[in-house]
C-alpha cells in the first residue's frame, strides 16, 4: 500500500456541495475552502474515484497551470495555507 499524499480537488460551481459530500465518502478531506476547493489526503489510486465523482473537474498533486474563468480563489494561496 501506498503512503498518503495531498491532492487539491476542484469542484464545479453548481455541484460543489454534493461533489463534496460524495468526495468524503472516498477520500480523506483535511481542508475545505468553499464552494469549489477541498485538500484530501489520499493513495496514488485515489484519482479515479475521485474523478468519477459528478461534479469534481479535477484532482492535483499540485495547482494546476489553468484554472476555471470563474474560481475566485487562487488554488495555489489555499494550499500554502493548509
Amino acid at each position: 500500500m501506498d503512503a498518503p499524499r495531498e491532492y487539491l480537488v476542484i469542484f464545479e460551481s453548481t455541484l460543489a456541495g454534493q461533489a463534496l459530500e460524495d468526495l468524503k465518502a472516498v477520500a480523506k478531506v483535511t481542508q475545505v475552502l468553499e464552494p469549489r476547493l477541498a485538500l484530501i489526503s489520499a493513495g496514488a489510486d485515489a484519482g479515479e474515484s475521485v474523478r468519477r465523482i459528478h461534479g469534481v473537474l479535477g484532482i492535483y498533486v499540485r495547482a494546476p497551470a489553468t484554472l476555471p474563468s470563474d474560481l475566485r480563489v487562487c488554488p495555489r494561496s489555499f494550499w500554502a495555507l493548509a
